[in-house]
């Protein structure tokens, strides 16, 4: 884990995502274990890292499904387009879910 990540900007950066995204996964919903997301891979995209738009509130288990599942690891240059995918995927899940039950 890069030493950015103990900055002061960093956590003001997860804080305030957090804060925008009222303390919730916006994927499921829930409210425990959360994590944020770079959107565009800070490895990658360093000019966006602290970007509020750039991080979305996700639960510890959804981020690892999203990097593991969709990405196929956490080192992958991952971008909004991919987060969308995610999205559009997770939202199908749901649906078929939902129509089983």
């Amino acid at each position: 884990m890069g030493k950015w990540r103990n900055s002061k900007e960093y956590k003001v950066w997860k804080e305030s995502c957090k804060e925008r995204d009222e303390y919730k996964c916006v994927i499921t919903g829930h409210t425990k274990k959360l994590q944020v997301h770079h959107l565009n891979h800070s490895t990658y995209f360093p000019e966006e890292k602290y970007l509020v738009e750039n991080g979305v509130t996700i639960t510890r288990l959804v981020h690892v499904i999203f990097h593991i599942f969709i990405m196929k690891g956490y080192r992958k240059k991952c971008t909004v387009k991919d987060w969308k995918r995610f999205v559009r995927l997770f939202k199908y899940i749901n649906q078929i879910s939902k129509i089983i039950n």
